[in-house]
């Protein structure tokens, strides 16, 4: 067998010494990727609490009136929170249904795996960012004097 036609000429090295290169190459490429993953995820979130603030700007009467009515905070909290909820999950499934999309571009660079563990772990990660970002935004509505939002001022 003509070992260099096939492209296998060089030394042999240990299994050992093998993987270990396997799994540094792939932690460079997962590191890389877990990064821009990161990156991505911080920028989305900053539009998301951005564009709940404007909405709770644009119906602070609204939720002042409610208020003012007897309506306990715990459920304005629980309409952000749902309102949030619903958002972040719709685009966790949206990136499920493009699982076979994103598999086509990342083949060759980053193997994945879409399983229950990641489903698990996107739907947790979903429901900590609504919470939190719900929790955020119900702050600073908090802080605004009901009379002054029931106004209009």
């Amino acid at each position: 067998i003509n070992w260099e036609e096939l492209g296998l000429s060089g030394e042999a090295v240990s299994c050992t010494e093998y993987f270990n290169n396997g799994a540094f190459s792939l932690l460079q490429r997962s590191s890389v990727s877990l990064l821009v993953g990161i990156l991505v995820l911080v920028y989305a979130l900053m539009n998301l609490l951005n564009i709940m603030v404007s909405k709770m700007d644009q119906q602070q009467k609204n939720l002042g009136i409610r208020v003012a009515l007897g309506a306990p905070y715990w459920k304005v909290f629980l309409q952000f929170f749902f309102e949030m909820l619903i958002l972040i999950t719709t685009s966790v499934l949206t990136i499920f249904c493009c699982e076979p999309v994103i598999n086509i571009f990342t083949r060759k660079y980053l193997n994945h795996y879409f399983g229950p563990f990641t489903f698990f772990t996107m739907v947790v990660v979903s429901i900590v960012t609504s919470l939190c970002l719900s929790f955020l935004v119900f702050r600073k509505f908090k802080r605004v004097e009901i009379a002054a939002a029931v106004k209009g001022v």
